[in-house]
């Protein structure tokens, strides 16, 4: 590589690296097991592959240069959606669905034990008022926790991709391959479109 390319690529391990600490950080803040295991599978993966990466033989096809860079944005788009994944559950941090299902379930037995009492009209628009106001909070936290659990799948989609290279690769090396070299990379392009798709689609719904 060139002095001007090893510069980028110190700066690009850099940043990923302070991602992972943002990442690992936020994580343990939140108290995320799933998310924290999603991060240090996708890490493994990375780790794992890396060595067969860097190595390299007379006989590699001449496709296999295309790897590292793939393999490279396929690791960094997974820590891209777990960074959105996290972004998300910050928002949803501090509420409480349980508390809010218990308090719509009180609201509703208190208009149907008063919904005949005159007396009660108007505590019974405001208790209408309060059911409606949570009912919304409930389904926006609801509709969050699906829009985290897509991102967290996209990321283990990485992670499988990334483990999937590694094994085709050594298959591929050892002349035991039951898939080609093009199937590798298209696998890796196509993991990494769809992570972008999800994220795109997710930031267009909650603008």
């Amino acid at each position: 590589m060139s002095s001007f390319q090893r510069e980028q690529a110190r700066i690009e391990a850099s940043e990923v690296d302070k991602l992972r600490n943002r990442l690992k950080d936020g994580f343990a803040r939140l108290n995320s097991n799933l998310a924290a295991r999603a991060l240090r599978g996708l890490e493994d993966a990375y780790a794992q592959l890396h060595p067969l990466l860097q190595s390299r033989r007379e006989a590699d096809p001449l496709a296999l240069i295309q790897v590292p860079a793939l393999a490279g944005e396929t690791f960094r788009r997974g820590l891209s959606v777990l960074d959105d994944a996290l972004e998300l559950m910050r928002a949803a941090h501090g509420t409480n669905r349980e508390r809010l299902k218990d308090e719509i379930s009180v609201l509703e037995c208190e208009l149907e034990a008063s919904r005949s009492d005159e007396s009660q009209r108007l505590r019974n628009e405001l208790r209408e008022e309060r059911l409606v106001m949570h009912w919304q909070s409930l389904r926006s936290l609801e509709q969050l926790q699906i829009n985290i659990d897509q991102l967290l799948f996209q990321a283990e989609r990485c992670e499988a991709s990334l483990s999937r290279t590694r094994l085709d690769l050594a298959a591929i090396r050892a002349g035991t391959a039951e898939t080609s070299l093009d199937s590798v990379l298209e696998t890796l392009r196509r993991t990494v479109e769809q992570a972008r798709a999800t994220q795109d689609e997710l930031r267009r719904l909650t603008r």
